[in-house]
């Protein structure tokens, strides 16, 4: 089988954490596939093109970066189509058996309108809690459902959302991303990247909205409120718009000694910092599966996280963590205190992360894809 991926979400030099998972997907189902093409697109406005250069560790993959028009914000009407204009002559001429197109609006809507061969798309989360909500998207994500092979869903709540909207159960298929039980694993004897003397929080995404970082500084200051006793501090990684009042909240708590916030760093660097935290705080409204849950699984650490999504569907077992009710400070700070309290068993929770390899992952996919072909 030749098959080809499509996706805005692939990283590049300028951007190596960009669609990463989708990445590590291709690299563990090359031993399945015969050959892996990629087409990896590069939504953009008129004069504002460059040249994208492929990482070198995914040079194998020789991808090819497609620059396709854009029209920010107006355009739900129009972007799928734009793009399928601009990815019709290379999706062609890519000669593929099958078409494995990850993000439902607007390329997985425009492989709808171009493919002439099997095509399977990717959930991988906003795409479903965002889009559904806008009837126009709605419309064009359900039309394209119908047209695939199969969608496969980062989490069952992401299938049983695509199924309320109207798309048709047995074309739903949940597979849970990986991760690399090799990089992401229990502390070991290596020099810590934190203060050994404090107990660390640990955040990792984006600064936007959705992820909810007041919560979580809110639970954080009131958690050392209530635990004077230990000094208690969080370690941010990640960027976005709303670092500046994540910063202020801090200062104005007087913590900011006691807030670290490193920037979007690359896994093995995330893999330390997972090592040496004490657990993995979430105070999102909205996510999938992140793999940031199944990466501190791997590493040893228990999670706290708001119940949202389909985190409820791993963090299923009091050993690994707590859920607590979206928005509510004390419940997330209380979450906080008591765990911090209770030793973890770090080698139950790394070995519940072996359900999660790459290579699980991997082969479900090709699974799904293959009996289709």
């Amino acid at each position: 089988m030749k098959l080809l991926f499509v996706s805005n979400l692939f990283p590049d030099k300028s951007d190596p954490i960009r669609g990463l998972d989708n990445a590590n997907l291709l690299r563990y189902l090359k031993p399945h596939i015969d050959e892996i093409s990629v087409i990896a697109l590069r939504p953009t406005l008129p004069l504002f093109k460059k040249n994208w250069q492929a990482r070198t560790e995914d040079a194998d993959l020789n991808p090819t970066f497609q620059s396709v028009p854009y029209i920010p914000k107006i355009g739900s009407r129009w972007n799928h189509s734009l793009m399928a204009s601009a990815i019709k002559a290379p999706v062609k001429n890519s000669n593929c058996d099958h078409i494995l197109v990850s993000w439902l609006f607007p390329d997985g809507c425009a492989i709808a309108k171009v493919a002439d061969v099997p095509f399977t798309m990717i959930c991988q989360g906003s795409d479903a809690h965002a889009y559904l909500g806008n009837p126009i998207r709605k419309k064009f994500i359900i039309d394209a459902i119908g047209k695939s092979n199969a969608v496969i869903t980062r989490s069952a709540d992401l299938a049983t959302r695509l199924e309320n909207a109207g798309a048709a159960r047995d074309k739903l298929h949940p597979v849970y991303n990986g991760v690399n039980t090799q990089l992401f694993t229990p502390k070991g004897d290596s020099e810590p990247i934190l203060d050994p003397n404090a107990r660390w929080l640990l955040f990792v995404g984006n600064f936007l909205p959705v992820k909810n970082p007041h919560l979580l500084l809110d639970a954080w200051i009131l958690a050392r409120k209530s635990m004077p006793e230990v000094d208690i501090r969080l370690a941010i990684i990640g960027s976005g718009p709303m670092e500046d009042e994540i910063r202020k909240k801090a200062a104005n708590a007087g913590l900011s000694d006691a807030l670290l916030i490193t920037g979007r760093q690359p896994p093995r660097e995330v893999a330390k910092y997972m090592r040496a935290a004490d657990l993995l705080c979430l105070s999102s409204h909205n996510e999938g599966v992140p793999n940031v849950v199944l990466e501190a699984f791997s590493s040893g650490i228990p999670v706290i996280s708001t119940d949202v999504g389909g985190i409820s569907e791993v963090l299923n077992e009091p050993l690994l963590g707590k859920l607590v009710t979206p928005g509510n400070t004390q419940e997330l700070a209380a979450a906080i205190t008591t765990t911090l309290r209770s030793p973890s068993n770090t080698e139950e929770i790394s070995r519940h992360a072996q359900r999660y390899s790459w290579q699980k992952a991997a082969s479900a996919y090709f699974g799904i894809v293959n009996t289709l072909f």
